[in-house]
């Protein structure tokens, strides 16, 4: 585990009740801060794409499960002290910069195009740390 991820891990553990950061809008994800404390969990009801366009380090899960959420990109993003749960019908997931997952990387989609190997390679490289599924 990389040093910034110990001294992130060890200061989410001083927080004594997080709540994740809760975006409902691209407007809610347009003000979130490059490092997010408390995880993040996206609407069921989000509807289209999503970007994130400044968060690079999140302590605690990202999750999202619902029918609506097209694209997801987070092109910033580096480090999860957690686990990335998508869940859904979304056609694309986008994590370019992405050097660790800390707990499991799950990633399931019912849309027949989306492609695994990017997240198999993020496997194989040790990227995640624990457990890992991707299933279309």
């Amino acid at each position: 585990m990389q040093f910034k991820s110990l001294l992130l891990l060890a200061a989410s553990n001083l927080i004594p009740s997080a709540t994740a950061a809760k975006i409902t809008t691209q407007s809610d994800a347009d003000t979130l801060p490059d490092t997010i404390t408390d995880g993040i969990e996206i609407s069921s009801t989000y509807t289209g794409d999503l970007i994130l366009p400044t968060v690079t380090t999140v302590v605690g899960n990202i999750t999202y499960s619902g029918p609506d959420l097209i694209n997801f990109s987070a092109p910033v993003l580096s480090v999860v002290v957690g686990t990335f749960n998508f869940t859904g019908d979304f056609k694309s997931l986008s994590t370019p910069a992405i050097t660790q997952i800390t707990e499991a990387l799950i990633v399931a989609t019912s849309d027949s195009s989306f492609d695994c190997a990017p997240f198999q390679t993020l496997q194989r490289d040790g990227v995640v740390s624990g457990e890992f599924t991707c299933t279309v």
